[in-house]
């Protein structure tokens, strides 16, 4: 047993100490009301790339909800934004402040979070667009990917094979 740590190596350089492992968090710590940790953020300005937010699989009937942080530039002025479009047959809805209000102001140089929540109804594969406007003039867009349930929809019109066989069998 070697009784000094930092001479350990003197003696044999083939041994490696290594440390215990961390104790791991408390699941409540980890899962946080099914908000996800990794926050997406986007700058309200000209010409940005639009933000991407993608929900994983879920569960039909469900209520998912993400953050995303809006930041505000600008060093010398204010800015507001309004929520403009929203998929909102979808089961999409975008908050700006905790408050759940769709217009805010956000103060020179400083951020505000947002959240985007889902309760599909139905199962669904979806990528959608929302717009946020900027001083009501600049459009600021958010893609929203995700998957309901299976994520596969029934087509309820007949596919063409059916009608060619009973076309062919009523002959």
């Amino acid at each position: 047993m070697l009784e000094d740590k930092e001479n350990a190596f003197e003696g044999n350089p083939n041994l490696m100490i290594f440390s215990p492992p961390k104790a791991l968090k408390d699941r409540a710590e980890v899962i946080n009301n099914n908000v996800h940790k990794e926050v997406p953020s986007i700058l309200l300005e000209k010409f940005q790339a639009p933000m991407s937010i993608e929900f994983k699989d879920v569960e039909v009937g469900s209520f998912h909800s993400m953050l995303f942080t809006m930041i505000n530039p600008n060093t010398d002025k204010a800015i507001t934004a309004t929520v403009d479009k929203v998929p909102q047959k979808m089961g999409f809805e975008v908050l700006l402040d905790s408050k759940g209000s769709s217009h805010v102001e956000i103060a020179a140089n400083s951020k505000m979070q947002g959240i985007i929540t889902w309760s599909p109804n139905t199962n669904m594969g979806v990528k959608a667009k929302a717009v946020i406007m900027v001083n009501d003039r600049i459009p600021v867009h958010i893609n929203i990917i995700g998957k309901a349930g299976t994520g596969k929809v029934r087509d309820k019109r007949l596919n063409s094979s059916f009608w060619c066989v009973l076309l062919y069998c009523s002959w």
